[in-house]
């Protein structure tokens, strides 16, 4: 399967009016959300095989997606804004206002199928050729990622007005979740590796190994931003 986090490339053609960004985004990334969060919960078989299945892609990932949506809007927008430099927050669009339910829904939709075909088209070939295809489609995603966020980068004029933490709280936080991160992705590699040793050939190894550190560092420095984002809305409500 492709990086969860190069899949949103896959719906930046299509971010444009009636549809919702923020809704695609969350849509592309829902069916790899077992990777960092548990839904056993909410039933046996609710893990990365029924978020991948094409059934899924019309009703259990949109509700998770939507579940991301919500979150983000309600809870991290705010935090997140706050936490980047002015240089970027003054790039970003003005919120539209509350958008249309059919749209946000079609978006989910929209970008959970572009997750779940991506990675039906990378892992139809067998082990061999479809980690070869994943690791291509990871570095070609990447790049594409990068070239837009340059291209909106130089094409977008700042804005005056937006309004961040101050600068030195920017770093510290910041600094404090990569390491956060980092050591939970090392800790969780280590650990992981030591098990299995070289026992599946080296290219298997390796893979292992970095998803071990890819998805400890990710839950980890989800979980570091929702104590931030929590620890922000406190004190937004308190003045």
């Amino acid at each position: 399967m492709p990086f969860t986090l190069i899949h949103p490339v896959a719906v930046l053609p299509l971010a444009r009016k009636p549809l919702v960004p923020s809704a695609l985004v969350a849509g592309a990334l829902a069916p790899d959300l077992p990777y960092f969060v548990s839904l056993q919960w909410f039933g046996g078989d609710y893990n990365l095989t029924k978020t991948h299945e094409a059934s899924s892609v019309l009703w259990f990932d949109p509700i998770i997606a939507l579940g991301l949506f919500g979150v983000f809007h309600l809870v991290a927008r705010r935090p997140l804004l706050a936490l980047l430099p002015p240089s970027v927050t003054s790039r970003l669009p003005v919120p539209a206002g509350r958008p249309n339910p059919l749209a946000v829904f079609a978006s989910l939709v929209i970008g959970a199928a572009t997750h779940v075909g991506w990675d039906a088209a990378c892992d139809a070939f067998g082990y061999g050729l479809s980690a070869r295809l994943n690791l291509l489609s990871d570095l070609v995603g990447g790049a594409l990622l990068v070239a837009w966020l340059w291209r909106w980068w130089r094409t977008t004029e700042p804005k005056p007005g937006s309004q961040v933490l101050p600068a030195r709280y920017r770093m510290v936080i910041g600094s404090a979740l990569v390491v956060v991160a980092g050591l939970a992705g090392l800790v969780s590699m280590v650990r992981n590796v030591s098990e299995i040793g070289l026992s599946f050939g080296v290219l298997a190894a390796g893979d292992y190994a970095a998803r071990s550190f890819v998805i400890a560092a990710i839950t980890a420095l989800a979980a570091g931003f929702a104590v931030y984002c929590l620890a922000f809305q406190f004190r937004a409500r308190i003045g």
